[in-house]
């Protein structure tokens, strides 16, 4: 896992808690068996992290259990002990001649180090073979010139777009996909554009959930009473849905705008530069839950039917507090 293991597991802890937080709200006052179970489950995630920082590290680890000290290795006895005691007789017999053939060579890489201090103290001298690289030859210069729509192709991801020649048309990587997917009860929409037009889609059942990936500039409806809404990875979107009975998650994209026409129970944001989330009357009471995001603004009616926007915070104020830390929102905001 990148970065690490434990990171991996980390990240999905405020996750957990979302969740849990609305069976804590339910349940709170009428079985508190549920109350232990989430409790226990978020134990069981941050003792997981404990358990992997120390049992699943990355890199080089030392054999610390069958080897011995790397001052105590003389390259001449040939019982040092070069596999584990769980290995194999034929591993053994494979790694032991490798290990020999190396240590009786070690005097040639102490001889080209000493070669190699002498050579870095002729000072000047050390660059005179040195023939000199022209801007000419230089390649990141033709990779970096003035048109910014070339893209070097070693930092092109699947997802970025390329910019035609004749206008500003995206270019997807991989072909547009709208389809229904029988199996799962899901709608799988990929890399759509604008110039695919208006995606619509028909919601036939409350129990069918909608999956929006890769897309960039598209706009797309959704049209009925769904179970879920997940957007992911997309850039400069419009989706328009009427309701959903669980939540809206946005997922690592940029520059969005969303649009409930009816009812949302919560909107999830994560990972997310640049949003606008817009409520009707009907969906007041929306959770919105946010993460790791930045320029969030939601927008929703007055009393007068004017449409009323306001970002949500992305700074607080931490104080300690006894045992305890409070947070309260910036001064910026109010």
């Amino acid at each position: 896992m990148k970065p690490a293991p434990r990171d991996f597991i980390e990240s999905y802890i405020g996750g957990s808690d979302y969740w849990a937080n609305n069976i804590r709200k339910e349940y709170k006052a009428t079985n508190p068996d549920h109350i232990e179970f989430c409790n226990r489950f978020k134990t069981l995630l941050q003792e997981l992290m404990i358990y992997v920082k120390e049992y699943h590290t990355t890199g080089v680890t030392w054999n610390n259990k069958n080897g011995i000290d790397v001052n105590d290795y003389n390259p001449n006895n040939n019982d040092n002990p070069v596999t584990t005691t769980t290995a194999s007789a034929s591993t053994t017999a494979t790694v032991a001649p490798v290990i020999k053939a190396t240590t009786t060579a070690a005097a040639a890489p102490v001889a080209a180090k000493v070669d190699l201090f002498a050579a870095l103290n002729r000072e000047d001298k050390v660059t005179a073979g040195l023939k000199k690289v022209t801007k000419d030859m230089q390649t990141w210069r033709a990779e970096y010139k003035a048109d910014d729509t070339t893209i070097p192709s070693s930092t092109q991801s699947k997802l970025i777009p390329k910019s035609s020649s004749n206008n500003n048309e995206v270019v997807m990587k991989y072909p547009p996909k709208c389809e229904f997917q029988n199996s799962t009860n899901k709608w799988q929409v990929e890399y759509q554009t604008s110039s695919c037009g208006i995606v619509s889609i028909e919601i036939k059942d409350k129990k069918e959930t909608v999956y929006i990936l890769g897309c960039i500039g598209a706009n797309i409806n959704i049209n009925g009473k769904c179970k879920s809404i997940i957007v992911d990875n997309c850039k400069k979107t419009n989706v328009t849905f009427n309701s959903i009975m669980a939540s809206c998650e946005i997922v690592n994209c940029q520059r969005m705008n969303i649009i409930c026409t009816e009812t949302v129970s919560a909107v999830a944001i994560d990972k997310t530069d640049g949003i606008v989330v817009t409520l009707p009357k009907t969906s007041l009471t929306t959770e919105i839950v946010a993460s790791k995001s930045s320029e969030m603004n939601v927008s929703w009616p007055d009393e007068n039917g004017d449409m009323v926007e306001r970002p949500i915070p992305e700074q607080y104020v931490h104080r300690i507090s006894g045992l305890s830390i409070t947070a309260n929102v910036s001064d910026l905001y109010h």
